[in-house]
């Protein structure tokens, strides 16, 4: 991830004995930008207002290594309101961007230091499961390397081209140039 900016405040937070965290999750769907927070209510950070999206179960380890490789993130949230669970089954949208936050709030959930960024990637899936408590919402983020092992599935041919850019005729011309017998130049 490179090197993450820890300010006073968080360092403070950090080395305090009783910790209150919350993780910020903002992504894009398909009908805009969507923020949840993992607490209850709403609270407000960087002029954005964050809704409580229900008790965070889990965050699987957020992997760093030196190695350049698609890491995949996981959190699960139980007790989610209905309006967020309508959210993720309506409007998950898949490759769209997703950012993760680490903060620290006081005892009224207001954020008292800077959230430092955890992730940075793709909404890959967004599941629920239902338990006997209550359902229980996974959402996964893809890193954005994952897209450099997706197999292009297109050819530079004219009909590839037409699908994506009609009225292209750039290569309307290839197989005249591949029959071509001429010289070049002059």
């Amino acid at each position: 991830m490179g090197t993450r900016i820890i300010t006073p405040a968080v360092a403070a937070q950090i080395a305090a004995q009783v910790k209150h965290i919350a993780v910020l999750m903002e992504g894009n769907f398909k009908d805009g930008v969507v923020r949840f927070w993992t607490g209850y209510g709403n609270i407000t950070w960087d002029n954005k207002l964050w809704t409580g999206s229900g008790t965070l179960i889990s965050i699987e380890t957020i992997p760093e290594t030196i190695e350049i490789a698609a890491q995949d993130v996981v959190i699960s949230l139980s007790g989610c309101p209905p309006e967020v669970m309508a959210i993720a089954l309506t409007q998950g949208g898949h490759n769209l961007n997703s950012t993760l936050w680490l903060a620290f709030l006081d005892e009224n959930a207001t954020i008292i230091a800077d959230p430092v960024q955890l992730y940075r990637g793709l909404l890959d899936v967004m599941e629920i499961s239902e338990t006997v408590d209550a359902p229980i919402l996974r959402i996964t983020y893809q890193n954005r390397l994952a897209d450099i092992e997706r197999p292009r599935l297109w050819n530079y041919t004219d009909s590839d081209q037409q699908k994506r850019f009609p009225g292209d005729t750039g290569f309307s011309h290839i197989s005249n140039a591949l029959n071509w017998s001429g010289k070049w130049g002059s």
